[in-house]
C-alpha cells in the first residue's frame, strides 16, 4: 500500500510541521531538547501528519508540552511514547503489524523508516526484481517485505533491527504496493493467497454474515477492526442470542481478513477469548477454528 501525502499538508524539505500545525509550545520544546532528538520527533511527526491529516497527534503533544509543572526531560519522554504510539497506530491500518514487546519509543527511528518506505517507494524506478519478489508467494509475506525494503534502499541496508521489529505484512498491504507500481487498474481483486482462503472455506463461510458481505461484492482483505465495527449491531445481537454462532461469524470474518494464513487461528482464538468467558463455549469454538483450512 503506497500513500499519497495528505493534500491538505504541503511539507517543504526542512520543514518543522509541527511548528506550524503545534505552534510556539513545539518551536521551544525541540529548541530545548538535543538537536539528534529533536530531528528524530520532527521525522516521525512529519511522516505520522503526511499519513493521517486528521491525527489527534498534534492535541496530544500540545497536552503535554503545555503542562508549566512538567521538566522538559519528563516532557520529551511523553513525547516520544505520543508519537511512537501515533506511528505503531498509522502502520497498523497499513497491514503491518509489529512485536509489541519490540516496538516501542526507542524504536521510533526504526518505525520512521516503515512509514518513509511506503511514501519513498512511488518514486522508485529500478523495477527489475521487485515485481517477482512481491509475488513470490512461497516466500514468507514478512520476509518479501524487508527484502523490497533491501532492494529500495540498497544493498547495504541493514535489515536486522527489522527483522525483531515486524512480526507480520500482510498479502493485501503487499498486492497493494505491486499493483501501485505495476498495474493499477486491478487494486479491486484481493491477493492469491487470499483467495485461495476464501475458497478453500466456501462451505464454512455459507450463512455467514462474512459470506454475505463476499456475494454482495464487499471489500476482501479489509482489516479486523473495520469489519466489526461495520457489523457491529449484528454480532451484538447473535453474541446475545448464541455464543457459538457468535464465534463462528468472527471466524468467518477472520477467513475474509487481511490477516495473514500463518497468524489466522492465533488471532482468532486470542480474540474471542477476549470477549467469550464460558469455558464450555471456547472448546467449541476452539473446534469450529481448527476447521478452518488453510491452503
Amino acid at each position: 500500500m503506497l500513500i499519497e501525502r495528505e493534500d491538505a499538508v504541503v511539507l517543504e524539505e526542512g520543514e518543522y510541521l509541527a511548528d506550524s500545525v503545534i505552534g510556539g509550545l513545539w518551536t521551544s520544546f525541540r529548541k530545548a531538547i538535543p538537536p539528534m532528538q529533536a530531528t528524530e520527533l520532527n521525522k516521525a511527526f512529519n511522516l505520522i501528519m503526511l499519513a493521517d491529516g486528521d491525527s489527534l497527534m498534534p492535541s496530544q503533544l500540545a497536552t503535554v508540552l503545555v503542562d508549566e509543572y512538567t521538566d522538559t526531560p519528563s516532557k520529551k519522554q511523553s513525547a516520544y511514547v505520543v508519537i511512537a504510539t501515533n506511528i505503531i497506530e498509522v502502520l497498523k491500518t497499513m497491514g503491518v503489524t509489529l512485536n509489541e514487546d519490540v516496538a516501542g519509543e526507542d524504536k521510533l527511528s526504526e518505525m520512521a523508516t516503515l512509514l518513509d518506505f511506503f511514501f519513498e517507494l512511488r518514486e522508485y524506478q529500478d523495477l527489475i526484481g521487485l515485481k517477482g519478489l512481491l509475488e513470490s508467494y512461497d516466500i514468507p509475506p514478512v520476509n518479501r517485505y524487508l527484502q523490497a525494503m533491501k532492494v529500495f534502499w540498497g544493498e547495504e541496508f541493514d535489515i536486522s533491527e527489522f527483522e525483531c521489529l515486524i512480526e507480520d505484512v500482510s498479502e493485501v498491504t503487499l498486492k497493494s504496493i505491486k499493483d501501485a507500481l505495476f498495474n493499477p487498474d486491478d487494486v479491486e481483486n484481493p491477493p492469491e493467497p487470499l483467495q485461495r482462503r476464501i475458497v478453500a472455506n466456501k462451505a464454512f463461510l455459507e450463512g455467514s454474515l462474512a459470506f454475505g458481505h463476499v456475494t454482495r461484492n464487499g471489500q476482501l482483505g479489509g482489516s479486523m477492526t473495520s469489519f466489526l465495527s461495520f457489523y457491529k449491531a449484528e454480532l451484538d445481537e447473535i453474541l446475545e442470542e448464541d455464543i457459538i454462532k457468535y464465534g463462528k461469524e468472527i471466524v468467518c470474518f477472520f477467513i475474509i481478513s487481511e490477516i495473514n494464513n500463518e497468524w489466522l487461528k492465533d488471532k482468532a482464538t486470542q480474540y474471542l477469548y477476549s470477549i467469550i468467558s464460558d469455558v464450555i463455549a471456547l472448546v467449541k469454538i476452539e473446534a469450529l477454528i481448527e476447521e478452518v483450512v488453510l491452503p
